[in-house]
């Protein structure tokens, strides 16, 4: 399973292959260590295989998500009412003798 960041990297990558793209993999272990293993020189072949899993892995995304992405919440940083809620905890300290 691919997720939606790693994805979003592996696009990254796919759009320019470089070594330094290509650490932007390790979410996704075994292309990160295939990657890492050619020492920047990818074959044809290995890049052909990045751009499958890209797009089997949007298929497999868009197929599983069945609502959009709930929208944010409106800014709540500058609302601090909820601090204004107080707590009292009670600790009990049993002395064993």
């Amino acid at each position: 399973m691919v997720t939606r960041p790693a994805l979003q990297d592996l696009r990254i990558f796919n759009a320019n292959p470089t070594p330094h793209n290509a650490t932007l993999l390790v979410s996704i272990p075994v292309l990160y260590d295939v990657l890492r293993h050619e020492d920047g020189k990818y074959s044809s072949d290995l890049l052909k295989l990045c751009m499958w899993v890209q797009d089997r892995a949007t298929a497999v995304l868009e197929g599983l998500i069945v609502h959009d992405v709930p929208p944010m919440i409106p800014d709540i940083s500058h609302n601090n009412e909820w601090r204004k809620v107080h707590h009292c905890h009670h600790v009990i300290v049993v002395n064993v003798i």
